[in-house]
């Protein structure tokens, strides 16, 4: 019992002196906290911004320190995975220099690792239910500091979202029981206890199961081997110039000068997270230690960043939630290439769409490496860089649900099995580029339609096995061998190119029921494989060329096979075992090899016909004569001459290379062309005087034609023109005095704007155009309503026109009175009811709502145009663009129309009118100068006006027909328009329409005693169908009959250029006016240098 009392008196003892003893420190640390703080406030203001001395860390700026008075560069830099969280700039409003200043750097540095630990080791470092973070936003991907660089709202809620929040750091405080004695409550193992603490209380787990901390004499290859396993460490070194010490958190490394030392975030400012600091000023380091391993998943939903180089996933951990950007692709350098790299596979699931980056690390990416993209589940739509050239093997194998690669037009290689099991994919958008595809490449895929092939010699064995829905190959000409299974079970393939094919492997095409024709006609074939067609039941004609051996069964079960064809003249091929099908088919088989082919089909109960050939004789363009001849002959060939030519030999060259022939071995399978030369017994120029001396007079009235230099055109009028006998039809004529007109046109010159199937706005742009060169113009057109609403009128429904339209209608308004022209919209406006059931003429100031603007009044316009000299008309006075309310106007106005043109013919100060877009024929073609806009007739666009140019003084002061004076018992020649197409099946109102053009000059010179009329005119035709130029020819009896009645005679006669021409003339007919239509000028048009001058 003594023994007890004694303890306890002595432990009382010690207890007193301790309290003493702390009271006494706590003294002295509360005398000494007031001029420790001057101190560190000092170095806040002098040495944090660079100390000449050193002592305190290096801000790097641009890659480059300010150090020892130079400016040294900063090499070897190396960060920690993650370490982008330290440049975000996590700082909070604790984290300030006052607060530093009172010596806290420890707790900010355990406070920044804390904030890097929570936000990529472990989500549960701090809880829910504590307020310490917003779980709305932490560990959310918007706020990854790779794609997040700065903080915001920091002086007020720290960067909650990336793990720092000022509750943290005076939690720190609040559980260290030395806190308020700065030189001891900073210390690294009192801020390490106090972490302790706060994890066991806090944390979902006892921290010291998830988390473990160490404070180490500072050791570079501990700290180093911290670094390269990705933790962050903090630093305590001294400061040189006052022998305290201060805390860093390292989170990277490099060399500066030689010196190695830490990439380093000094936790007092907010440009402080970027500095460095010499290894050789570490004293000690604390690690912090994470034991709980994420397990990342890929979001699908998130969409790829592309950062910096690198291609970044979306993922999220199983176990705590926490999100994050991690790599996804992974890369290979290519060997002898220092800036090229491919995609040899993925971290992570890839995304639907998927977008390949252009590089990876600063490399161009060029390849897609074996196994890259296998199985991957949701991948649908991918999309490759323009510099991939290769796709290796595996590379998509089992994808599911892959559709569509787009960008694949400089790939020139695609491995084994690269898309093998796609089950869905559709289209791969390959290009010429494509050279190599490997085995089973494309096995499985059913729902590919579609492959270009174009540069593809070799395509090796199951390529396309079973690709049920493909059914277009881009040019397969350039295939060498198609290997073994390569199209088996493609059910919707239908043609293939064999032209250069030397191989065919087995079951190649076992099951193509669709495939309908195979010509193996290349003459270097040598092998079908076994079953190579088997079950092609679409094949019915077969085309067999060389001495090919027909392996087993390779046409078998063939069902529809109907001919086969083998063109070989020589040597029979080697059919194997029941090749073809067991029914009745006919083979052709050259001539006289009858006997050899029996032989060979003996097990086969077939009919044999002989192989005939097409030989066409080519003469002067067109197919003159066309024979079926036996393949396999001797043909003597013929002498087939064109009228008025003489025969000059026969020549397989078009361009009559080489020597003649005089017969040939048929060794052309479908067509032979032979090509028959011919002298004509007259040239051109000959043919051109012959014309220029058959008549007393040439028209010329070609005016769709007269821009060209062609024979009709410049070389036989020249041979009229030398005896002043040349005159324009009425067509002509009038097209070029109103192209002299466009420069100096008669006075007043008015411009009629109307519809013409046109918008508001192009209606305005054509009075524009129209507005400085014409005196009068009268808006007439749907454009009245903008100008109407330009001047605050409303009018039809110009209330929901454009601003802009209505703008430019008021400009036009300023630009007439600029140039002091008349621009006038009339007054008086036809309008019909909602049912059409009657037409009211209002005013266009008063016109009810429920009334539909039609047109303008007719009569109104007719008497404003009486006072002009040239008149312009644009399309139709109508107001409306319903088709249903054009149809009621036009049978309205259709004879009002007519009229109001036919008045204005019959005013005596009118000197030209022109009509365009006449669209609905409302004007008489007999009476106007219409331009339709379909190029029936030339537009002001055209040559029509460049005529001098082209005929020299030919056409340069021509007189019209009409001023002829002695035409009685004269012979005309006359140049017309009548390019319809084949005669007979043109339409009967452009034939009609082509001759009224003609008849007002006609019946002018049959009227004033002319003689005889020859009409010549150019039909176009394709001169290599010799049916084709006879159905473009004159002497056709619809043409001949109408001829006569729209010209007012019994009867039109035909006849051939040459004697039949000269003796119709001579001879003339039984009546008064005798017109000859002659031959087709098409094949004698030629250019103007194709033959010398007289």
């Amino acid at each position: 019992m003594m023994t007890i009392r004694k303890t306890c008196k002595h432990i009382i003892i010690l207890v007193l002196f301790a309290v003493f003893i702390l009271s006494i420190i706590a003294c002295c640390c509360a005398i000494n906290v007031k001029a420790e703080n001057e101190t560190n406030v000092a170095l806040a203001d002098t040495a944090l911004y660079g100390d000449k001395n050193g002592g305190n860390p290096f801000v790097i700026k641009n890659g480059y320190v300010d150090r020892n008075g130079e400016k040294q560069e900063v090499k070897n830099i190396s960060l920690i995975k993650h370490g982008e969280y330290f440049k975000a700039d996590p700082l909070h409003s604790k984290n300030r220099t006052d607060q530093n200043s009172a010596g806290t750097c420890t707790t900010v540095a355990m406070d920044l690792l804390f904030g890097f630990h929570n936000y990529y080791s472990d989500r549960r470092l701090i809880p829910y239910g504590y307020d310490f973070l917003d779980e709305d936003e932490y560990g959310l991907l918007k706020y990854n500091p790779l794609f997040n660089h700065k903080c915001y709202n920091y002086e007020d809620l720290g960067c909650r979202h990336i793990g720092l929040t000022d509750k943290v750091h005076d939690k720190l405080m609040d559980l260290n029981p030395f806190a308020s004695v700065i030189a001891l409550g900073q210390t690294e193992e009192n801020v390490v206890n106090a972490a302790d603490k706060f994890l066991s209380q806090y944390s979902y787990k006892n921290g010291s199961d998830k988390f473990s901390f160490g404070v180490h004499t500072f050791d570079r290859s501990s700290v180093d081997n911290q670094l390269n396993s990705g933790r962050p460490v903090m630093l305590g070194f001294s400061l040189l110039m006052t022998g305290n010490r201060h805390q860093v958190v390292a989170y990277g490394s490099a060399t500066v000068d030689g010196d190695y030392g830490y990439i380093v975030h000094s936790g007092w400012y907010s440009g402080d997270i970027y500095d460095w600091i010499p290894a050789n000023w570490c004293i000690s380091f604390v690690t912090m230690r994470s034991y709980h391993d994420h397990k990342y998943q890929s979001i699908e939903s998130y969409e790829n960043k592309y950062i910096n180089g690198i291609t970044y996933s979306g993922v999220k951990c199983s176990e705590c939630g926490a999100q994050n950007l991690e790599p996804l692709y992974q890369s290979e350098n290519i060997a002898d290439s220092e800036d090229e790299i491919i995609i040899s596979g993925v971290n992570y699931r890839l995304q639907k769409n998927t977008v390949l980056p252009y590089a990876l690390n600063g490399k161009t990416v060029v390849g897609i490496g074996a196994h890259a993209f296998e199985n991957q589940p949701f991948l649908t739509h991918m999309t490759l860089n323009r510099n991939i050239k290769y796709i290796a093997d595996y590379a998509f194998i089992s994808c599911p649900d892959l559709q569509i690669v787009y960008g694949c037009q400089n790939v020139s290689s695609v491995g084994d099995r690269a898309f093998y099991g796609c089950g869905r994919l559709q289209t791969v958008e390959f290009s010429d580029a494509l050279s190599t595809v490997g085995d089973y490449a494309f096995y499985g895929c059913e729902s590919l339609t579609k492959i270009n092939l174009t540069n593809m010699s070799v395509l090796g064995n199951y390529v396309f096995y079973r690709c049920k829905m493909l059914n277009d190959i881009v040019s397969s000409q350039n295939f060498r061998s198609v290997g073994a299974y390569t199209f088996y079970n493609c059910t919707s393939l239908q043609g293939i190119d064999f032209t250069n094919v030397t191989s065919i492997g087995d079951y190649a095409f076992y099951g193509c029921a669709n495939l309908n024709k195979v010509e193996l006609k290349s003459s270097a074939l040598r092998s079908v494989g076994k079953f190579a067609f088997y079950g092609c039941t679409g094949i019915q004609t077969l085309r067999i060329d060389e001495d090919v051996v027909v392996n087993d069964y390779a046409f078998g079960e063939c069902g529809g096979l109907e001919d086969v064809y083998f063109y070989d003249l020589y040597r029979t091929p080697d059919l194997e075992k029941d090749c073809f099908p067991v029914r009745d088919f006919i083979v052709h088989i050259p001539h006289g090899m009858t006997a050899a082919y029996k032989e060979i089909f003996a097990p086969y109960t077939q009919d044999f016909a002989d192989i005939y050939t097409t030989v066409n004789y080519w003469v002067l363009g067109g197919v003159k004569r066309t024979e079926n001849v036996l393949y396999g002959e001797y043909l003597t060939l013929r002498r087939v001459r064109a009228d008025g030519c003489r025969f000059a030999g026969c020549y397989t060259d078009p361009e009559f290379v080489g020597s003649r022939i005089t017969g040939i071995f048929v060794n052309e399978k479908e067509v032979l062309d032979i090509y028959a030369r011919q002298v004509r017994l007259s040239d051109l120029e000959s043919f051109a005087e012959r014309l220029g001396s058959i008549a007393d007079y040439y028209v010329q009235d070609a005016y769709a034609s007269v821009e060209k230099r062609t024979l009709s055109i410049v070389d036989i009028p020249r041979y009229y023109q030398e005896r002043e006998a040349i005159y324009a039809g009425a067509w002509l004529y009038r097209d070029i005095q109103f192209g002299k007109y466009t420069e100096t046109p008669p006075r007043p010159y008015i411009v009629m704007s109307g519809s013409v199937n046109t918008t508001i706005e192009d209606e305005l742009r054509y009075i524009y155009d129209r507005i400085n060169v014409c005196d009068k113009i009268y808006v007439v057109g749907q454009a009245a309503q903008a100008f109407y609403a330009a001047r605050g009128i409303g009018f039809g429904n110009n209330e929901n026109l454009p601003e802009e339209t209505i703008n430019f209608a008021g400009e036009l308004l300023e630009m007439a009175k600029h140039y002091g022209k008349e621009l006038i919209i009339p007054n008086v406006v036809c309008t019909t009811n909602q049912d059409m059931s009657a037409m009211i003429l209002r005013s266009a100031y008063d016109i009810p709502a429920d009334e539909i603007p039609l047109w303008f009044y007719m009569p109104e316009l007719s008497d404003v145009y009486s006072s002009a000299k040239t008149l312009e008309m644009r399309g139709y006075p109508l107001l409306c663009s319903d088709n249903t309310l054009i149809s009621f106007m036009r049978k309205s106005t259709d004879s009002e129309f007519r009229n109001m043109i036919d008045a204005y013919y019959s005013y005596p100060t009118t000197t030209y009118v022109a009509i365009f877009g006449d669209r609905m024929k409302l004007t008489d073609p007999g009476k106007a100068s219409y331009y339709t806009e379909n190029n029936d007739r030339c537009n002001f666009d055209s040559g029509i006006f460049k005529v001098l140019e082209v005929g020299g003084d030919t056409l340069a002061d021509i007189s019209a027909i009409f001023d002829c004076e002695d035409l009685r018992g004269k012979t005309v020649l006359m140049r017309v328009e009548c390019n319809v197409g084949d005669i007979n099946r043109c339409d009967e109102s452009k034939l009609r329409e082509c001759l009224l053009n003609m008849s007002p000059s006609i019946r002018f010179m049959g009227q004033n005693g002319c003689r005889n009329l020859i009409l010549m005119a150019s039909n176009r035709y394709d001169p290599t169908r010799w049916s084709d130029r006879e159905s473009h020819e004159f002497n056709n009896n619809k043409l001949l009959e109408m001829s006569a009645q729209i010209f007012g005679v019994e009867e039109v006669g035909f006849a051939r250029f040459g004697e039949e021409l000269e003796k119709s003339v001579a001879n003339g007919r039984y009546f008064d006016f005798n017109i000859i239509w002659t031959e087709n000028l098409y094949a004698y048009e030629t250019t103007y240098d194709a033959f010398p001058s007289a």
